[in-house]
């Protein structure tokens, strides 16, 4: 098949306001190609990303739905000359061109125009339940079109009540660019979008009760919060920036433990794989898809969500935990070769 892949439209692709999704997509063509299909992207202007056709498509971006209360329908907004519009445009455009179109953006009007395409739309949802308008819309077309909604866990399916069987396609990575750090060079590390609903707060109030710095990679996505946290937390800080690639992987494998402490209820968590891949434990809040992700005791510890203290106090027993062992749970459940089989189970239902 040849497949059509619509990123969101919130930030271009390999940016820091991406986050993980890049990482999403990259696995997922690599995945296709295993399965022998070609696949091509359309993206907002600026996005970074080899080995697939990028389709750069100018115009505002849209706010992200990660910071909207689930609750406030007249929150969400499409800016005039907006991305978001002019993706799925071009979309309609090349449709004919393609056996599938493949949504990765959890926004209402995606979901909305997949009644108007002769060729499938197929989605994949990677938030929970974060906008009403956005979910309804997502439940109607789960009814209406069978088999076509995708989520990354089990805990996301459940927070997208009312989705009619959803297919759970966890994400699965290439182990093989994920090296392996036997020895962690600094303590603990966290990794993701600074922004309110990533609980950065947390791990600093975890770093601080220990007496540790934390080792900080990631875009800032909200310059407010960031400006209180430094204020607050001056002496716990040391950020690294963006990083992207090999930069990003080395820091992820230098970490004693990595940190998930998570406000909201994150529905995968690809920066914890991410992090075990490269070896490094992971010490996480029980909420979201944190329990199915890691195996407590074995590639981490899970916390009772936001009791930080609590969290502090497994950073004691990180060293029990097996950095090999760590590794060797994302080759045997995360597998590019297992996401590959679900992967082709799901396009068998779409097209």
């Amino acid at each position: 098949m040849h497949v059509l892949i619509l990123a969101p439209p919130a930030a271009p692709l390999g940016s820091g306001g991406a986050g993980g999704i890049t990482t999403h997509i990259e696995q997922t063509v690599k995945a296709l190609r295993l399965l022998g299909h070609r696949a091509a992207a359309i993206a907002p202007a600026g996005s970074i990303m080899e080995n697939v056709l990028l389709i750069e498509i100018e115009g505002a971006l849209q706010p992200s739905l990660a910071g909207l209360p689930r609750a406030a329908p007249e929150m969400y907004s499409i800016p005039s000359s907006g991305a978001l519009g002019a993706m799925w445009r071009k979309a309609f455009e090349l449709q004919s061109g393609y056996d599938l179109i493949l949504n990765f953006a959890q926004d209402w009007l995606p979901y909305y125009l997949t009644d108007f395409f002769k060729t499938p739309v197929a989605h994949i949802a990677n938030m929970g339940a974060v906008n009403e308008a956005t979910v309804s819309e997502m439940v109607r077309v789960s009814h209406d079109f069978p088999g076509r909604v995708a989520v990354l866990s089990k805990a996301q399916a459940e927070d997208l009540q009312g989705l009619q069987a959803p297919f759970l396609l966890s994400i699965g990575f290439d182990s093989a660019v994920y090296p392996f750090c036997s020895q962690p060079s600094r303590g603990l590390i966290w990794a993701g979008r600074i922004s309110p609903e990533k609980g950065l707060e947390d791990a600093l109030k975890i770093a601080a009760r220990i007496g540790e710095s934390l080792g900080i990679a990631g875009a800032v996505d909200d310059e407010a919060y960031w400006r209180a946290l430094k204020q607050e937390y001056s002496e716990q800080i040391d950020y690294r920036g963006f990083l992207r690639g090999k930069p990003f992987l080395a820091f992820l494998g230098s970490g004693r433990a990595l940190l998930q402490t998570q406000v909201w209820r994150e529905a995968f968590g690809i920066v914890t794989i991410e992090a075990l891949a490269c070896g490094t434990p992971v010490i996480a809040y029980d909420r979201g898809a944190n329990r199915e992700v890691l195996a407590d005791g074995v590639t981490g510890y899970l916390a009772l969500a936001d009791a930080w203290h609590l969290a502090a106090e497994k950073v004691a027993h990180i060293d029990c935990i097996s950095r090999l062992d760590c590794r060797a749970h994302v080759e045997e459940r995360f597998s590019l070769l297992s996401y590959a089989g679900r992967l082709k189970s799901w396009l068998e239902l779409c097209v």
